[in-house]
């Protein structure tokens, strides 16, 4: 494989097999789903979904801990999950968790537990990213209402908003309301009245108002509602002949006022609303009146597919070498004006160092191709801030830009790369828990020795160079005439070795 042009991207699979099984797993605040599509013939067919109400956000306490009942309900639902996964590749499968995972205080002692009892890693992915992928699964799922729209996903801790042209969203926006938190909020006890829904309604507007402007801003043909809270709201409006194609806002207030009539969740008796959906209607109702004075709304429609839809396509992407990822990080590197040579130039040694060293610390995984990659392209993004302490301002420019594509840990795990490939060298537990520390220590050596090799940004490229590694043991092996020449390089190489000796990590040099 070249590393030598500037968008050769590492492709862990050349393509994806007629009749290979995907599947996306969404941990909502409010249930848990799982699809599972089969490719055939260029597309995807979903052949099962699975659907549990769990309400995990309902489950916080007021540390935002996750209480033990809650956690029992998810393993479980997850333990079932697993075994209809058990024989998926980890390649062919995603699975990610949204608003209550962002917010738990013991978010990561969960994901452990929930991880040993789905047998697949769990991702935590931000409300922009979530946004992203409701879109995608909307396109994917509605090509009927094409051009420009805006799509609306009520959650069980947020809502997404979307406005975007046919398959590319313009406007991504997560707000901090949902049907779950809403519910405990005003409707805790399960009584419905109009000061409560009143009082609910104010709240979700005043979520929107921040973001309600540079979307109206524009003009739209659709506004589409996604997932369960407008799936049930479309559906009992039709099926009360209060509208016909679609909610529009006249009917969306006599359903609010039915609610409202009923007194209590537990009176709530409309065609095809399951007991678990009642609950949590009369926040989702709120949320929708809000959203349809906010923004102007006429009338919405319902669409399938959300986020475990464009889990399925994300993924399905990946496998093709299509993988967002990469656009997302030559948009960053280009927006900061990052010096292309340089690139380049650690890229290639970057990953030539990771060939040799792979087998030895366990790297093979692609994970860690892609993370030296992208580390590459970014590590010098903070220059343009400043070039004193420019890898602190790398750090924070990637640990907080909104990267499409990557999950909360990979970006952390990225971010941590970038700002820590010079200077102090990080003890292991300081390195995110997205992927294994000791690989990430081992590969941030990798790192940092690419990036002192071309301090000088020089075009005559490097000589022919031999590494062996032991767990806590690098010699590199370099020409004697070459390191005469470049006295600057072995000072720096001198210095790298006082570093990692902190850490009890020894960088020998070796003259051939």
């Amino acid at each position: 494989m070249s590393y030598d042009t500037i968008n050769s991207f590492p492709q862990d699979i050349s393509n994806l097999q007629t009749g290979d099984v995907l599947a996306a797993v969404d941990l909502g605040s409010n249930s848990f789903h799982m699809v599972i599509a089969r490719y055939e013939g260029e597309r995807l067919h979903i052949i099962d979904k699975l659907r549990e109400s769990i309400r995990l956000g309902a489950g916080l306490d007021e540390q935002h801990n996750i209480i033990s009942t809650a956690q029992e309900r998810a393993i479980n639902c997850l333990q079932r999950f697993g075994q209809r996964l058990r024989d998926c590749s980890a390649s062919k499968v995603r699975v990610v968790g949204t608003n209550t995972l962002r917010r738990a205080a013991n978010s990561q002692d969960f994901i452990q537990k929930a991880q040993a009892a789905l047998g697949h890693e769990i991702e935590i992915i931000s409300g922009i990213e979530e946004a992203r992928l409701i879109y995608s699964g909307v396109s994917h799922f509605a090509p009927h209402y094409a051009g420009k729209r805006v799509v609306m996903d009520i959650g069980g801790g947020s809502t997404e908003v979307i406005y975007g042209e046919n398959e590319n969203p313009k406007l991504m926006e997560s707000v901090s309301v949902g049907c779950v938190y809403l519910s405990q909020l005003y409707f805790p006890d399960g009584k419905i009245n109009a000061k409560r829904m009143h009082k609910a309604i104010t709240h979700a507007s005043r979520e929107f108002e921040p973001i309600y402007l540079k979307y109206t801003q524009h003009s739209w043909q659709h506004v589409i509602g996604a997932s369960g809270t407008a799936r049930a709201a479309i559906r009992l409006v039709q099926d009360l002949g209060w509208s016909v194609n679609g909610m529009t806002v006249e009917s969306l207030h006599k359903l609010k006022d039915t609610l409202i009539d009923f007194e209590h969740v537990d009176n709530i008796l409309l065609p095809d609303l399951s007991v678990d959906r009642a609950a949590i209607l009369p926040a989702g109702v709120a949320i929708l009146v809000a959203f349809f004075k906010m923004f102007k709304v006429d009338i919405m429609r319902y669409a399938e597919g959300a986020l475990r839809e464009g889990l399925l396509y994300d993924q399905w992407d990946r496998l093709q070498n299509r993988d967002i990822r990469y656009l997302t990080i030559n948009a960053l590197k280009n927006q900061y004006s990052v010096d292309l040579e340089q690139v380049k130039r650690v890229r290639k040694t970057s990953l030539g160092l990771l060939e040799q060293v792979a087998k030895a610390w366990n790297l093979t995984d692609g994970r860690y191709q892609r993370l030296l990659h992208w580390g590459a392209e970014l590590y010098e993004v903070g220059l343009s801030i400043s070039h004193s302490q420019y890898h602190k301002h790398s750090h924070y420019i990637v640990a907080n830009a909104d990267m499409a594509g990557f999950s909360r840990s990979g970006q952390a795990v990225l971010a941590h790369l970038v700002g820590h490939h010079r200077r102090r060298v990080p003890g292991l537990d300081e390195f995110p828990l997205g992927l294994d520390q000791q690989k990430q220590f081992h590969a941030l050596v990798i790192f940092r020795i690419a990036c002192l090799l071309h301090r000088s940004r020089l075009d005559e490229g490097l000589p022919v160079y031999f590494v062996e590694v032991s767990e806590n043991k690098m010699t590199l092996s370099l020409p004697k005439s070459w390191l005469k020449k470049h006295a600057l390089t072995m000072a720096d190489l001198e210095q790298e070795q006082n570093y990692l000796a902190d850490h009890l990590f020894q960088l020998k040099i070796k003259t051939v």
